[in-house]
């Protein structure tokens, strides 16, 4: 049986705490006891994809890692997935898991190169090692560095953040399991991991993702009418759908063209904006968009398409802000979340979302900030896709996408009301750096605080430290 997660994100209150209760800690200027080895500073090794990639990972770990470094209170190093050594402009170091020796050359996510750098000891020193990865990823790697790393008598703390958006299987939890502090992002999330493993009731924590209002934010509709009509020219008082995802199974991209041909036949004006590469790890999106009569090559064509982007590079932050603010409505039809950070970017600007009712965006969108259309409804709308897990995924119910997009399109004021809504609740509770990051710095110094309270105990002798 399910317990209530400790921290709540989608109830129907639905209002972020701004701190976590954590035993032995109270927040920031709280005494944090430890013995001498330990640095004054918390060392904090990071394993996940490098804040320098144009990944959901990346850019949440550039989220949680900079305003950590700006308390001062932390020393950071990271291993860095989808970093190939190329200079950027972080104030830590990172090194590139990719291109590791032998076999774990065609390792992606270095992993075996990582639990040797971990191990190696003339090399780094942690305190905390926290980690941000898929669980299937880390199912072999997690628990056994751990293992390892113990044996030979290190003394660290591993805190995991992971996503769920779906139901996990018993061998994913093994890197959770493994974990001091285990941290996923919803309470979709939490109640998966506890149907397969209820002893994480009490162990595992929630901490949402956010949006940083600096990056995404309303521009004045003079400025946006100017720039769109730049970008899309002609189209400047089009009403314009956008769909941020890129192209790849999960994100199901041809059903949001199903869509948009029932949207289309009723509002002549429309037009669809997809963010993505026409062809990625997903479909041929010409080829399909040729499929339901639309073509990407026409003079004037109804669905657009960049022509030059990779999702391994993605775009500048401020044109990506910009064709947010340029959109009428944002839409998706993914099979299923662990958060979906194109949602809370889509609210910080202040617009009105429909996406489809499954997995984490049912609490993401809860209490009207957004317009949750039918998803898995029925026997009919359910999938297992190819090299996905085989885990059972929730169809977007076209017609009622569609009918949702025309109806918010006849009721301009309801619009209004749901993007100002979300508006609200993204700049008062899910700001990286005024919400979230402070929650991660309460996490890992609760977990250095417990550090040094077992090394403590082993060693027979106290040296304080107040951070």
């Amino acid at each position: 049986m399910s317990k209530t997660p400790k921290v709540s994100v989608g109830s129907a209150n639905a209002i972020l705490p701004t701190s976590i209760n954590v035993a032995g800690s109270g927040g920031p200027g709280s005494p944090m006891i430890h013995n001498g080895p330990l640095s004054t500073k918390i060392r904090l090794v990071y394993y996940g994809d490098s804040p320098s990639a144009s990944t959901g990972f990346g850019t949440v770990a550039k989220n949680i890692l900079i305003p950590l470094y700006k308390t001062g209170n932390y020393d950071i190093s990271v291993l860095g997935v989808n970093y190939w050594g190329d200079p950027h402009p972080f104030p830590f170091r990172i090194w590139p898991m990719a291109g590791g020796l032998g076999a774990d050359h065609r390792d992606p996510f270095g992993r075996g190169k990582a639990k040797n750098l971990l191990l190696d000891s003339n090399g780094l020193k942690y305190d905390v090692f926290f980690n941000l990865q898929d669980t299937f990823i880390l199912e072999p790697f997690l628990p056994e560095f751990v293992a390892a790393a113990r044996a030979t008598g290190r003394k660290f703390k591993t805190v995991y953040y992971f996503p769920i958006d779906g139901t996990p299987k018993a061998s994913w939890m093994k890197p959770v399991l493994s974990a001091d502090a285990p941290v996923t992002y919803t309470n979709f999330g939490y109640n998966e991991c506890i149907k397969v493993h209820p002893e994480l009731a009490d162990k595992l924590k929630i901490i949402p993702h956010g949006a940083n209002i600096k990056d995404f934010y309303p521009l004045p509709p003079e400025a946006v009418r100017a720039w769109k009509s730049q970008y899309f020219k002609g189209k400047e008082d089009c009403f314009m759908l956008l769909n941020v995802n890129r192209n790849q199974q999960r994100k199901d991209l041809p059903r949001t063209i199903a869509a948009f041909r029932k949207v289309k036949d009723a509002i002549p004006n429309a037009m669809l904006y997809m963010h993505c590469a026409i062809q990625d790890q997903g479909w041929r999106m010409d080829e399909v968009c040729k499929a339901y009569g639309f073509d990407l090559r026409a003079p004037n064509p109804d669905i657009v398409m960049p022509v030059n982007i990779h999702p391994g590079v993605g775009v500048p932050i401020q044109l990506l802000n910009n064709i947010y603010n340029a959109a009428d409505m944002v839409v998706s039809t993914t099979l299923g979340e662990g958060w979906g950070l194109s949602a809370t970017e889509a609210m910080a600007v202040k617009k009105c979302c429909v996406f489809p009712d499954n997995t984490s965006l049912t609490e993401i969108f809860a209490d009207g900030r957004g317009a949750l259309v039918k998803s898995g409804d029925t026997a009919s709308n359910w999938t297992v896709i190819v090299n996905d897990n085989e885990i059972p995924r929730p169809l977007t119910n076209v017609d009622d996408m569609a009918n949702t997009i025309i109806s918010l399109y006849k009721n301009p004021i309801l619009r209004e009301n749901i993007a100002q809504k979300a508006y609200d609740f993204v700049t008062n509770n899910w700001q990286w750096d005024k919400h979230i990051a402070p929650q991660w710095d309460r996490i890992f110094k609760e977990q250095y605080n417990q550090l040094g309270k077992e090394t403590t105990t082993q060693a027979g002798s106290i040296n304080g430290v107040v951070l």
